[in-house]
């Protein structure tokens, strides 16, 4: 996951236990979800770009159903990871992970497909930003590409509304709490949420303490579908993540499905 933030490395204080906190994501199903999506619309898809890659186990699973993936991450810690998980899987020929903002960095070719999973559209809290990440995209597709995300349903938010929540985590080397405090900040349409990670290396015994805070954008499909449109996408559906049911108020994760229209934006 990628953070466009003030800090050069939003995730660098805890990316060595990222994977660990996020170890029941079942990220098979959901690339399979997502190359369900990309197949409905171009069949003979053969390449992606995907941007805020994180540790590239999404990637890794794109790359299992037979697409040659490229990942743009800005965290180097977490690129760093990707590496080892990369090599781990025997994919190395299939995956590639560079360092870089997904909102400037250009690979240097063109894609059937870019995608942006686990909400790293919402990290874009400024309109300069999020207008980067779409333009970026675009350049980045064949004429007629897809641009697939995920993101969090505004009219869900403000109804379910964000709660404290804690999480308790045990790994081979590792155990950590983390408590995520949510701040919603209305007029942003941000919800800030800061996180303790309260943990102990095993192995030396020792206790340590982390902090962080995560600006999260949350959308509306009409603003939505407004800046993709100004940048040459067509809005081919949005509905909930991983289900395809209709999004209303109990929506929390949206995702959309755009295609390149205009290759001259």
């Amino acid at each position: 996951m990628s953070a466009q933030d003030n800090s050069n490395e939003v995730f660098g204080l805890y990316s060595e236990y990222y994977d660990l906190l996020y170890k029941d994501k079942d990220y098979r199903s959901e690339a399979k979800y997502t190359v369900r999506l990309i197949r409905e619309h171009l069949p003979n898809a053969k390449a992606i770009a995907d941007f805020g890659c994180g540790t590239a186990l999404h990637g890794i699973e794109f790359a299992k159903n037979g697409f040659s993936v490229t990942g743009i991450e800005l965290s180097e810690s977490m690129c760093s990871i990707a590496g080892r998980n990369i090599t781990g899987s025997r994919m190395k020929e299939k995956v590639d992970v560079r360092n870089g903002d997904i909102t400037t960095y250009r690979i240097g070719r063109k894609f059937d497909a870019v995608v942006s999973l686990f909400h790293v559209m919402c990290y874009l809290t400024d309109n300069g930003s999020l207008t980067g990440c779409i333009r970026n995209a675009a350049r980045h597709l064949k004429k007629n590409g897809l641009f697939i995300f995920d993101f969090w349903y505004g009219p869900s938010v403000l109804t379910v509304r964000p709660s404290v929540r804690r999480k308790l985590l045990k790994g081979r080397s590792l155990e950590i709490l983390r408590t995520a405090r949510p701040l919603m900040i209305y007029n942003e349409n941000v919800v800030e949420v800061n996180y303790t990670m309260k943990g102990i290396r095993l192995k030396e015994k020792k206790k340590f303490e982390l902090h962080e805070k995560h600006r999260m954008r949350y959308f509306f499909l009409p603003e939505l579908k407004y800046m993709c449109e100004t940048n040459g996408f067509k809005m081919l559906s949005a509905f909930e993540w991983m289900t395809g049911r209709e999004l209303d108020e109990t929506t929390w994760s949206g995702v959309c499905v755009l295609q390149l229209t205009d290759t001259k934006k």
